[in-house]
């Protein structure tokens, strides 16, 4: 060994790194190492919080927007049911012309509609489709009354429909409606050429989801029925089990409480989501964010 391999700081003379030198290396190590985790952790913290208000923010937004758009195109007396928590109306989904003159024990009313806009024929007879008659003597007279008929049958006896419009054509679809129940006017004689609505039954509830392994409470839709209960569908959530959907019902000056349907002209809602993710805060889990979405509709068919 020469003696310019030899380290002089060594007592025996021989090359390497001293107890002490390896300890600091170590300690310096660590925090380092602790420095860098910290980071990774806190970078860790900051996508999760962001991707939780992302989530919330959606799910607000999204179901605020699909209520509101429901709400929007509800017809006069198409409010069937308003609670603070839970709505059900009658969306139109096409509009039509009566073919023949429907009187007070008529049970049968031809309809002449767009061929494009009318759903499969198997909507007959389902208890949230149906079809609503203005209520007028007169075609150009609109009075935002109309007699709605949920759930009718087909009737294909008779094709009534000649006199508004001879020929058959490809644009154009002819549907007789029989109606289950009350007959579809109320009064006088309702006269062949007046508008007439295709609607479907719309609801929003909160509630435990209940299906599809979802868990927690959610803002559901109604999708169709299941035998003769409505079938309601998780829409969006998870959400807080009090407060999460709410709806206010006012009078055309946007400050008088409506207290019946017929006096409805604004509705406002009010939607709070919670993120999937939770936090540890004050010794229980809580979500990580919550969000809050909220608008006034105004009805646009209202007389």
């Amino acid at each position: 060994m020469t003696p310019d391999s030899r380290d002089p700081r060594r007592p025996d003379g021989r090359a390497g790194f001293t107890l002490i030198e390896i300890l600091v290396a170590l300690i310096i190590s660590g925090i380092v190492v602790s420095a860098i985790f910290q980071l990774l952790q806190g970078n860790s913290r900051f996508v999760e919080r962001q991707s939780a208000r992302e989530e919330v923010q959606q799910n607000a937004r999204a179901a605020l927007d699909l209520i509101a758009g429901d709400l929007r195109a509800v017809p006069p007396g198409g409010i069937v049911e308003m609670q603070p928590d839970r709505i059900r109306v009658l969306q139109p989904r096409a509009w039509g012309v009566l073919c023949n003159t429907v009187k007070p024990a008529t049970v049968t009313a031809w309809v002449l509609f767009p061929a494009n806009v009318v759903p499969d024929e198997t909507f007959f007879g389902r208890p949230h489709w149906g079809i609503g008659i203005e209520q007028t003597t007169d075609p150009l007279v609109h009075t935002g009354a109309y007699r709605f008929i949920a759930g009718p049958t087909r009737d294909t006896s008779a094709d009534l429909c000649g006199a508004v419009q001879p020929q058959a054509s490809a644009d154009r679809v002819r549907l007789g409606f029989i109606t289950p129940g009350p007959p579809f006017t109320l009064g006088d004689s309702v006269p062949a050429g007046t508008q007439v609505m295709l609607f479907e039954e719309i609801r929003y509830d909160v509630a435990p989801s209940g299906s599809g392994g979802v868990p927690g409470t959610w803002i559901r839709r109604m999708i169709g029925y299941s035998g003769a209960a409505p079938n309601m569908q998780p829409m969006a959530g998870p959400v807080p089990d009090e407060g999460a959907l709410q709806f206010t019902y006012l009078q055309a000056d946007g400050v008088t409480p409506a207290l019946t349907p017929d006096q409805v002209r604004q509705i406002g809602i009010r939607v709070v989501t919670e993120s999937r993710t939770r936090a540890a805060q004050g010794g229980t889990l809580r979500p990580e964010q919550v969000d809050t979405a909220a608008t006034t509709v105004y009805l646009r068919n209202t007389p």
